[in-house]
């Protein structure tokens, strides 16, 4: 336990050593996580994570320096980790977009994923390693294992959101007639039409009757006239 304890106090010290051993394993924390995203074939993978992660404990050192070895010291630490929160951020909304015909939003994932990985970095650098470990871990097992807790959260939903595509305006009506004698709750509605192919695009979210799922919309809208195509999320 001594020795524990001999170990414990040098990590916690501020030495050249201490902060070498600090930033390479902001480098291992987060390398897990933007692993397991460059796995997957997303934009902000491996180095985007180790950057952001790296930087934000390089930010959390460098307030301790401040605090501890020079002379105009504000007698704040934290002011400087502060801004790091803020500044990701805005890096994670640019990580946000909304692609396609379809209006689809894209990227909340790693921008949350950015968002905890500074977070990560900057335990590193204050010297709470087991705060960082533990969330590193509980990351990674929700970015690699946790998929079917939402595929079984759609499966039992009680709503849907269906994009339907129409050749024209006047088969829209034929649309919600048919869903509202289903009875099938509208909640939100909103249409727009393309700019190149002059094609109606519905959002619709539905409540759904008792009985009925997500593949009951689809060829419900799917087999009425001048639907070009439908599309569940």
């Amino acid at each position: 336990m001594e020795i524990i304890g001999m170990i414990n106090d040098y990590l916690h010290a501020f030495s050249a050593p201490v902060v070498l051993i600090r930033m390479l394993l902001a480098l291992l924390l987060s390398g897990i996580v933007g692993y397991s995203r460059s796995v997957k074939g997303r934009a902000a993978g491996f180095k985007t994570y180790a950057i952001v992660c790296v930087g934000a404990a390089l930010v959390m050192l460098t307030g301790q320096f401040i605090y501890l070895y020079m002379e105009y010291n504000t007698g704040d630490i934290a002011r400087l980790p502060a801004q790091v929160i803020n500044g990701v951020g805005f890096l994670g909304a640019g990580t946000i977009m909304v692609t396609g015909k379809r209006r689809v939003v894209r990227g909340l994932s790693t921008a949350a994923g950015l968002w905890v990985c500074a977070c990560i970095g900057l335990a590193v650098g204050s010297g709470y390693y087991s705060g960082a470990i533990v969330t590193t871990i509980i990351v990674y097992i929700v970015y690699k294992h946790t998929q079917w807790i939402n595929d079984m959260a759609h499966e039992s939903s009680t709503t849907c959101e269906v994009v339907v595509e129409f050749v024209d305006r006047k088969y829209v009506a034929s649309f919600t007639s048919e869903i509202e004698e289903r009875g099938f709750r509208v909640q939100n509605m909103s249409m727009s039409k393309g700019r190149e192919d002059g094609k109606i695009r519905l959002l619709a979210v539905l409540e759904l009757p008792t009985g009925m799922d997500n593949q009951t919309v689809y060829t419900l809208a799917a087999g009425l006239n001048g639907v070009e195509s439908v599309e569940l999320r």
